[in-house]
C-alpha cells in the first residue's frame, strides 16, 4: 500500500472505525505511523472532521424538523422574476438552518485551504509528526552508527541537514545509536537517535527554521508533553531542534542546560 492509497482509505474513515478490524484500514493506519508526511496529513484530516462536527452541533434544529421530513417531500416554490420572495419563505427555520450549515461548511473549507494553519507548520504540528514518525522499532533509524562525525557525513552525502549543534549534556554523554532522514512539508529533517546513561532513549530532530511558522526565539526553548513523550523545541541560528522521549521533562531540561559539565553523563545516570 502506498501513501495515496492509504489516503483514500483514511479519508472515509473516522476515529473509532479502528474497532471494525478492517485489514485495509489497519494497514493504512500502520503506514501513517511510519510515514511523517502521511501522519501530518491524517492529523489535519482529523482536526478538520472534529471542527465540522463541533460547528454543525451549533446549528439550531427546528422543533418540527422530524415531523416535516416524515410528512414527505415538500416543494418550496421559487419566486417568479416579477415577484419578490414572501417573508414566510425567508423566515422559514428550516431554510435558515440549511443556509447556515452551507455557509459554515464553505467557510471552513476556505479556511482549510487558504487559512494560516492550512499547512500545519507550527512547532506543535512538527513535534507531533516527528513523534508519530519515529516509533521505536526495527525501522527506527536508516543507519546505525555510534560515531557522530560519520553520522553527519552520512546525512550530508544525502543532502540532509548535517551542521547540527548537539545540546550540551548530550554532546558530553556518548550514546548515539544511529540516524535517519525524514521529510516534512517538503523540508528535510535529520534525526539522531540516542540512548543516554540510565537507558533513556531520546530522539533529536533538526529542520530549517523557515519551515516552522512559530519557530522558538533563540535562547527560549519550549517544553511540552505529548501523550507519554516529553518534548523540547528550540532554535539555533537558522535551524529548529526538537528533542523528545518517554522521559521526565526535567531530563530534557538538563540536556539543554548550557552549564552541563563534563560530568553530565554521571549526572544523568544518577538523577534519573
Amino acid at each position: 500500500m502506498n501513501r495515496d492509497e492509504a489516503k483514500l482509505i483514511l479519508e472515509v474513515s473516522r476515529p473509532g472505525d479502528e474497532a471494525a478490524a478492517d485489514p485495509q484500514l489497519a494497514a493504512a493506519l500502520a503506514l501513517a505511523q511510519a510515514d511523517a508526511e502521511l501522519a501530518a496529513w491524517l492529523a489535519q484530516e482529523r482536526r478538520w472532521d472534529a471542527a465540522v462536527r463541533r460547528e454543525l452541533r451549533t446549528v439550531p434544529v427546528p422543533a418540527d424538523l422530524k415531523a416535516s421530513l416524515l410528512a414527505g417531500p415538500q416543494v418550496v416554490p421559487l419566486p417568479l422574476p416579477d415577484r419578490r420572495p414572501s417573508l414566510s419563505t425567508w423566515f422559514n427555520p428550516l431554510v435558515w438552518a440549511v443556509a447556515a450549515a452551507l455557509v459554515l461548511f464553505l467557510g471552513l473549507a476556505a479556511y482549510r485551504s487558504f487559512g494560516p494553519a492550512a499547512k500545519d507548520n507550527r512547532l506543535a504540528d512538527f513535534t507531533r509528526a516527528m513523534v508519530a514518525a519515529a516509533p521505536d522499532d526495527t525501522h527506527h533509524v536508516d543507519v546505525r552508527s555510534t560515531d557522530f562525525t560519520k553520522a553527519k557525513s552520512w546525512l550530508a552525502d544525502r543532502h540532509a541537514l548535517a551542521d547540527i549543534d548537539l545540546p550540551p549534556a548530550i554532546q558530553r554523554a556518548p550514546g548515539l545509536m544511529g540516524c535517519r532522514i525524514l521529510n516534512w512539508h517538503g523540508q528535510p529533517v535529520s534525526m539522531l537517535c540516542f540512548v543516554l546513561p540510565g537507558s533513556h532513549h531520546v530522539d533529536l530532530f533538526v529542520t530549517p527554521a523557515a519551515a516552522i511558522a512559530d519557530a522558538p526565539v533563540a535562547g527560549q526553548p519550549v517544553f511540552a508533553r505529548l501523550n507519554q513523550n516529553a518534548t523540547a523545541g528550540w532554535r539555533v541560528g537558522d535551524k529548529v531542534y526538537v528533542l523528545t522521549g518517554q522521559v521526565p521533562e526535567d531530563f530534557l531540561r538538563h540536556c539543554l542546560d548550557p552549564s552541563a559539565n563534563a560530568l553530565a553523563s554521571r549526572t544523568l545516570a544518577v538523577a534519573f
